[in-house]
């Protein structure tokens, strides 16, 4: 089909591929499953634990509108239809750009690790933020959560060289380990960097 009836465009592309595949599974798959309401839910289930599974980039009201789509994607996979699709792609950018500019507004002030907070990280646990402020919230608790993880991981390495400097010491050994322990604001500075760096880099890459 591509050979003789090149796609014009990337919607039409798609559209060849979407019905090309759902023809696959129809037809060569070694167990096919009817494609039904059933399995649109199955799909549409699946799609979000891909698309975005730690449930920070959709908020409530992106999940309420796709729902009306729920029971429907048997029928634009028989059809080749990309609404569903566009739809959440297209939501999937916007919100990605929204985003990236809360994490600069909270890289841009003071971060305090002294507040008593819970984050859940498991994703069958998590609800989707109910709203964008839910949702900044939940941002700015996951960025000190990296910020954590970086200065135990700083606390662990000074551990292990101070461990060694020590036996070497201890031992009359030849010392060329260099231990220079970062004091608590070095430390933080240095891991908010860090983290601000990958953040920087994830949204670079999307």
């Amino acid at each position: 089909m591509f050979c003789f009836n090149s796609p014009k465009d990337d919607d039409e592309k798609m559209q060849t591929i979407m019905v090309s595949v759902k023809n696959t599974l129809s037809y060569l798959h070694y167990s096919p499953k009817p494609i039904n309401d059933a399995y649109s839910k199955d799909v549409y289930k699946h799609y979000f634990e891909l698309v975005d599974p730690g449930k920070r980039y959709f908020v409530q009201s992106d999940m309420d509108e796709f729902g009306k789509h729920e029971t429907k994607l048997d029928d634009y996979i028989n059809q080749g239809d990309l609404t569903f699709y566009k739809l959440t792609i297209d939501r999937l950018y916007q919100r990605v750009d929204e985003i990236d500019k809360i994490t600069q507004e909270i890289f841009s002030k003071p971060i305090s690790l002294d507040e008593d907070e819970n984050l859940t990280l498991e994703p069958k646990l998590k609800k989707v933020p109910a709203n964008k402020q839910e949702q900044y919230t939940e941002w700015k608790k996951f960025i000190k959560y990296n910020i954590l993880q970086e200065i135990e991981s700083m606390n662990s390495k000074e551990e292990a060289q101070k461990e060694k400097k020590d036996s070497v010491q201890k031992y009359n050994l030849k010392d060329t380990i260099k231990y220079q322990p970062l004091n608590p604001d070095q430390k933080m500075k240095k891991a908010t960097d860090e983290v601000k760096d990958l953040v920087k880099e994830t949204f670079t890459r999307f």
